[in-house]
């Protein structure tokens, strides 16, 4: 590799994992010369140490995904570091999926990622679920909320839930969706309702 190219990505994956977004670098760079610093940052991750890896490849898998290279941020997070690290990243490329209307392919990536781990599924299926009610797509939301509800039980189900419901029915009643906001907030209360 080039070192002024070396160098690039080293600042990138700095920027990555700072938190910083590419956008001010758009300015100057063409969105493949993104892509392309991206994925050479993406290739540096294995020279990351162990502890720091899983939050670097979910930084540059997420600034990845905002460029709209899906293959590079799952590739970035085939390395992030042990199972549960890139089930963890896998799942914030899943949520940008169904921001971005891809609800099929979210589901699946969540299916797969974390399929040994039944709350950790769960979890993610309420981080995608949020996704949805925050761009309005209530039905889907609902949906998959649906998923963590007929999933298998978890100390702590309940929990998740009512919290998902009730973040649901919070962007609801923003939107001025009185009736669905109504719906989903009796079927939190149902959840949170002691058993008899």
């Amino acid at each position: 590799m080039h070192p002024r190219a070396l160098v690039k990505s080293t600042f990138l994956i700095f920027l990555c994992a700072v938190g910083v977004s590419p956008a001010v670098a758009q300015r100057t760079a063409s969105s493949e010369e993104i892509r392309s610093m991206l994925r050479i940052a993406s290739g540096l991750l294995p020279r990351i140490d162990e502890n720091q890896r899983s939050s670097v490849a979910y930084n540059i898998a997420g600034q990845q995904m905002r460029i709209g290279d899906l293959s590079g941020a799952l590739d970035s997070v085939k390395v992030a570091g042990n199972e549960d690290q890139r089930a963890w990243a896998t799942s914030h490329i899943a949520s940008v999926l169904a921001w971005q209307g891809n609800l099929p392919l979210a589901l699946k990536l969540v299916r797969t990622s974390a399929k040994y781990d039944d709350r950790a599924k769960a979890q993610y299926y309420g981080d995608v679920a949020q996704a949805l009610a925050n761009r309005k797509a209530f039905e889907d939301a609902l949906t998959v909320a649906h998923l963590i509800e007929d999933g298998p039980g978890f100390l702590g189900k309940t929990g998740l839930v009512v919290r998902t419901l009730m973040e649901i029915q919070a962007k609801q009643w923003a939107t001025g969706d009185t009736a669905g906001a109504e719906g989903t907030l009796n079927a939190a209360m149902d959840w949170g309702e002691p058993l008899g």
